[in-house]
């Protein structure tokens, strides 16, 4: 009857604690198999693994500090992140340093890419910083 609702397995009493631990294992390990690190959300997908960024199935290519600042924008959405925070952001462990201007200019490129008549993701607030949503 369980199978016929939907579930993978069943066990009948009495069971065996180590078969239970095996088949808990086994349904941890599918699910593990699965996970992507993958994130959709309008027409934009963007596969972190391999950074690839898709916008209504094509490619749209990212330099590497574009790709790093979507990336902090994704991890913070819908969080107004201001020039200071996203600078040290983006100081990587190799110390190169991203500067104002090269921040200021690599957002408004990644707008370009990202927004359209219809999505606008990177949001200016005014006075303090920047905001990534879907709205």
């Amino acid at each position: 009857m369980a199978l016929s609702f939907g579930a993978d397995d069943y066990i009948t009493k009495p069971f065996n604690i180590k078969i239970v631990l095996k088949k808990i294992q086994v349904v941890l390990d599918r699910g593990n198999q699965n996970r992507e690190n993958r994130l959709r959300m309008k027409d934009l997908m963007i596969d972190f693994d391999n950074r690839v960024l898709k916008k209504r199935d094509t490619i749209i290519y990212l330099t590497p500090t574009e790709f790093d600042l979507l990336n902090i924008f994704v991890k913070h959405k819908n969080t107004v992140l201001t020039r200071d925070v996203l600078l040290e952001k983006l100081w990587d462990s190799k110390n190169n340093f991203v500067d104002e201007h090269t921040l200021t200019l690599n957002i408004s490129r990644l707008r370009s890419k990202l927004d359209d008549e219809n999505n606008k993701y990177i949001k200016t607030i005014y006075g303090v910083g920047y905001k990534f949503s879907e709205e």
